[in-house]
């Protein structure tokens, strides 16, 4: 057997079991493209046998990858994945990812991999391997496997596409909504079923057939339809006992699983029993087991009994047990010092694999022991320089909790705390941060640990620190450590302002400087704290925003995810720093590539997909939006994604696709009452602009005035990418409203000019010309062009063309509302904006125009975002490979999708896609465009 044994190969009934074998057979001889398969059902349903039945159906040409999760190997890193790729080549893999996977499956020591390099391996390495033959890879109890092996896997099956390669996990989680992460990465679930009572009995017939037909009925009412207490049940009855001619032992028959060995548990005696353990123990090769079994006074020969009675069974890797129900039943049949001896035996067997070792000395030891947490410590090191950071925090947290010298056993533990943020791990991270302030003995060091709480916090969903706490830690290290308080502050300020809290921000702003001098702060801080006084209508304190501060960030600044750049950079790309912001982002990535830190491209490419939101590239942005949350999820950075989420579900808005755009939202928001200001406010705008898209502009006007009480109760003077006054004061006009919000109007269009805003300085002159008298419309519609045309911004240019042309037709001046319509109704459909578009198509026929027909579908309608991402990339010159590598695919579905974009814009060439794209993305005559990097 290759995966285990819950009946013997061919010798389960024609039922659920076989039925499902069948069904993953028939994906696997397909070719193509992937599936995924969870194969649920608890312990003794079946699920080895059925992946034994499929492994032994598949073709001959087929690369079967395997592994299976065992109790001993949770904590070890990449254990899984070693086993699922060992044999294989790496020497084609790109560079990066070639040493990643290599240091991951190998443990050679070295600096740190980043996790994502290691999975991006596993999927080039796999996806390559299919393009020559199918590929199936096999998992076996992946409840047990660890954790980043589970990552990678999981990263793999969400990019498969259409790759000949079929994966088959199966788990004994059977409850509703807890898959492991299985579903999220589109796995189809296939729940085991027990057997009938007809097809049970027809596996006791082919398999007992001596049974006497009572015994078997006893039989079926005990094993209640579980495929492994059907074949053991037998197994632990004397030939009398089978037969009906002796009566049954009743305590024999018991309705647990640990019940199917009692009888030949106690027939191996002490030495068997023991030997047995041992083996059950951990994955052990057959010289591994001599020496286990050596050290604790046994031979291999011990295990002939456990091997003949079939407790024990013998495969290409070693002796294993038949079930991992076999270990806790043999755990709970020998006395504790036999465990005890049992574990010494495996630790000393395993002393030249210090991370294995680790685990058991973890295990076998109670209270503190030196020895024991420098093993730990070891582990800990050696999972850190692979990838595998949640393994890597799990050690050191252990090796903390073994250590005696409490000094040095809150050293270890504030070791955990880089490999935790490095993985996301929310709860986790915040746990491990408040023992450290607990035991904290200065000022100081409880405000570092207070501010990487709030860095963690950041990252997840955690609840936020309240700001009183820190206020009462900054001013009681401000003496001692005034840096180390103007960073919490300033820290704690970016926190709120990320959540929507610009009012509280602008207080903790303010006490930052009254308390620490500005000398004694970092050039991010002060710059978050300018921001702050921006977004609250406050004249700035010194013009750092505006200058070449970049220039004072080094390559490490840029890799490390608690500098607060999103903040300060999102606020410059919505107040015309969006040339500068280009620089940043792209040195930035660079930066990131180059360092291998692949987990954190998602946090960069999220401001990055706001730059062709404005110049108007909006295909480019729905396929980076579609790239950057997955790459969110991939690496479990997710506290920004509900941000991208809102942005992206504006876009849609802007679009008319109503149904996408409410479940993405959804999706970002999903309780609102309980989400952050930022995020219930951005929903009101984002719904309030899909209501006055479609045409709802009573649903818009309601919507959008609590979008902008909301605002004004956040102390949000300059919201940024979410200023919804524009869509605003557009649906009151419709409603014959405008002269309600004139004072509104007021604050905002003076706001714009004194902090020199040109984008908010449009929209104010846009609505002021929408309630001008006649002759003053042109003059504000031209002024109100003049700033687009400084701070560009392709849909809102438009919006305020299409203003131009409906107040041109009003005051009866058709001829006029024709020039600034047609601009705005060929911007609106090479947008895809189709709702704006007929807006301005009904606008123009009103003013007699005939002629204003739809549009050719464009490159942005025909392309799908995946589409669209590899059409551009391979316009930009890349390789098929160097495409592939740059998605995260596999190079099978970058050529797919190739052929689909070639297809669907006429072309057969990777020239003719390239000019196909530079003429449709060429800017119009005048527009300013930020080069994409």
């Amino acid at each position: 057997m290759l995966l285990g044994d819950d009946a013997p190969a061919g010798e389960a009934p024609d039922g659920p079991q076989a039925e499902l074998a069948g069904v993953l057979l028939a994906a696997a001889r397909a070719g193509g493209p992937a599936r995924r398969f969870l194969l649920r059902g608890g312990p003794g349903s079946g699920k080895s046998w059925v992946l034994d039945r499929f492994v032994r159906g598949l073709p001959a040409e087929t690369l079967l990858l395997t592994c299976a999760g065992h109790p001993a190997e949770t904590r070890l890193p990449f254990a899984g994945l070693h086993e699922l790729v060992s044999g294989l080549p790496l020497d084609a893999l790109p560079p990066t990812q070639q040493q990643a996977l290599g240091r991951a499956i190998g443990g050679e020591p070295g600096e740190p991999e980043d996790a994502l390099a290691v999975s991006a391996g596993l999927l080039t390495l796999v996806t390559d391997e299919a393009r020559s033959r199918p590929v199936v890879i096999v998992v076996d109890d992946a409840d047990w496997l660890d954790k980043s092996t589970r990552s990678s896997l999981l990263f793999l099956a969400r990019r498969l596409d259409r790759d000949a390669v079929t994966i088959v996990a199966a788990t004994r989680s059977v409850a509703a909504g807890d898959d492991g992460g299985f579903g999220r990465a589109r796995f189809e679930s296939l729940h085991l079923e027990r057997l009938t009572p007809a097809e049970g009995r027809a596996l006791l017939r082919r398999r007992f057939p001596e049974l006497s037909s009572l015994v078997a009925h006893r039989l079926l009412e005990r094993a209640d339809g579980l495929p492994l207490a059907l074949a053991q049940l037998p197994a632990e009855l004397s030939p009398a006992e089978r037969a009906g001619t002796a009566p049954l032992p009743e305590n024999r028959l018991g309705a647990s699983i640990g019940s199917l060995y009692t009888a030949r548990l106690g027939r191996l005696g002490r030495a068997g029993r023991l030997a047995l353990l041992i083996t059950s123990l951990d994955a052990l090769t057959t010289p591994e087991l001599a020496r286990a079994l050596a050290e604790a006074g046994l031979t291999l020969p011990d295990l002939d009994r456990a091997l003949a009675s079939g407790l024990a069974v013998e495969t290409a890797a070693g002796i294993r047990p038949a079930h991992p129900t076999v270990l806790p039943a043999v755990e709970a049949a020998v006395p504790r010092t036999d465990r005890e001896r049992a574990l010494r035996g495996v630790i000393a067997a395993l002393a030249s694999d210090r991370g294995r070792q680790a685990a058991h000395l973890d295990a076998v030891t109670t209270g503190t022991d030196e020895v024991v947490a420098g093993a730990l410590q070891e582990a800990a090191e050696q999972a850190w320089q692979r990838g595998a950071y949640a393994e890597s925090a799990r050690w050191w947290v252990a090796s903390a909790a073994r250590t005696p010298v409490p000094e040095r056993a809150h050293a270890r533990l504030s070791d955990a705390l880089p490999p935790l943020l490095r993985c996301g791990a929310g709860a986790e991270t915040i746990a491990v941060i408040d023992r450290l302030s607990a035991e904290a003995t200065t000022p100081a060091e409880r405000a570092r640990f207070l501010t990487q709480r709030l860095v963690a916090e950041l990252f997840t969903h955690t609840t936020p620190t309240p700001t009183p706490v820190v206020v009462v830690a900054a001013r009681a290290v401000a003496a001692e450590a005034p840096s180390a308080a103007f960073h919490l502050l300033a820290s704690s300020a970016y926190i709120e302002t990320t959540a929507g809290r610009v009012r509280s921000a602008k207080a903790l702003a303010d006490l930052a400087r009254t308390l620490v001098p500005t000398a004694e702060s970092g050039l991010t801080d002060r710059l978050v704290l300018e921001t702050i006084d921006d977004l609250s209508g406050e004249e700035a304190a010194d013009a750092l925003l505006t200058s070449d501060w970049d220039g004072g960030l080094s390559d490490a600044e840029l890799c490390d995810p608690a500098v607060p750049l999103p903040l300060i950079l999102n606020h410059l790309v919505w107040t015309g720093g969006s040339i500068v912001v280009d620089r940043i982002l792209a040195r930035q990535r660079d930066a990131l590539e180059r360092g291998g830190y692949l987990s954190l491209l998602g946090l960069c490419d999220g401001l990055r997909v706001l730059l062709p939101v404005l110049r108007g590239d909006w295909g480019d942005a729905l396929a980076r939006f579609d790239r950057v949350e997955r790459l969110l999820l991939d690496t479990d950075f997710t506290g920004p994604l509900p941000y991208i989420q809102l942005q992206h579900a504006g876009l849609l808005a802007a679009r008319g696709e109503e149904d996408a755009c409410r479940a993405l939202v959804d999706r970002a928001v999903p309780a609102p009452t309980e989400a952050t200001p930022i995020h219930r406010y951005a929903r009101l705008c984002i719904l309030g602009r899909l209501a006055l898209t479609s045409g709802s502009t009573e649903e818009a006007a309601s919507l959008l005035l609590a979008a902008a009480d909301t605002q004004s109760e956040l102390g949000m003077v300059e919201p940024g990418f979410f200023d919804s006054f524009g869509d605003l004061f557009e649906a009151f006009w419709r409603l014959r409203r405008g002269a309600e919000l004139l004072d509104r109007l007021d604050t905002l269009h003076d706001h714009a000019e004194a902090t020199d805003r040109h984008s908010a300085l449009a929209v104010a002159l846009r609505c002021r010309g929408l309630e001008a008298d006649p002759d003053d419309v042109d003059a504000l519609f031209a002024r109100s062009l003049a700033e687009h045309a400084v701070d560009p911004n392709a849909f809102e240019t438009a919006r305020t063309e299409l203003s131009h042309g409906q107040k041109l037709r009003r005051v009866r001046r058709k001829r006029d509302a024709r020039e600034p319509l047609h601009r705005a109704l060929t911007t609106f459909e090479a947008l895809g904006a189709g709702p704006w578009a007929a807006l301005a198509r009904a606008e123009l026929a009103a003013c007699g125009e005939r002629r204003a027909t739809a549009a050719a579908p464009g490159i942005l309608d025909a392309l799908t975002p995946q589409e669209w991402a590899v059409a551009q990339a391979v316009a930009d010159g890349l390789s098929n490979r160097e495409t592939a590598s740059r998605l995260f695919l596999s190079v099978r579905t970058v050529e797919y999708h190739l052929a689909n974009a070639y297809r669907k814009l006429a072309v057969s060439s990777r020239g003719e896609l390239a000019s196909r794209l530079a003429a449709e993305l060429a800017p119009a005559p005048g527009e300013r465009r930020i080069t994409p990097r």
